[in-house]
């Protein structure tokens, strides 16, 4: 996934900081390499590691108040979409008490 993303194609993660500022992936922290990439590889090998609205706001080079908005809108949507999810008799067995 990470070269179908990756504005230089990269084969690999970078092992120095990218340049290239101009990418949707990039972030402002040069211990990742400036690449969400990196934070994500990071993320999932530490595990149980959570970014604050803080850090989220400095490696995105936005406002807190914006991440923010962003999280609330991401919960409303999510929220929304909840109400709308149908349960198909075909999925669910009702005498298992499971989803197939």
């Amino acid at each position: 996934m990470f070269v179908q993303k990756c504005v230089l194609r990269r084969m690999t993660l970078p092992l120095l900081p990218c340049d290239c500022d101009l990418c949707d992936w990039y972030i402002h922290n040069s211990g990742y390499n400036r690449c969400f990439w990196v934070l994500a590889q990071h993320l999932d090998l530490t595990g149980g590691v959570k970014l604050t609205f803080e850090e989220i706001a400095e490696y995105e080079g936005i406002s807190i108040e914006d991440v923010q908005k962003t999280y609330d809108a991401a919960l409303l949507k999510l929220r929304l979409g909840s109400s709308q999810l149908e349960i198909s008799a075909e999925v669910y067995d009702e005498s298992l008490t499971i989803w197939r």
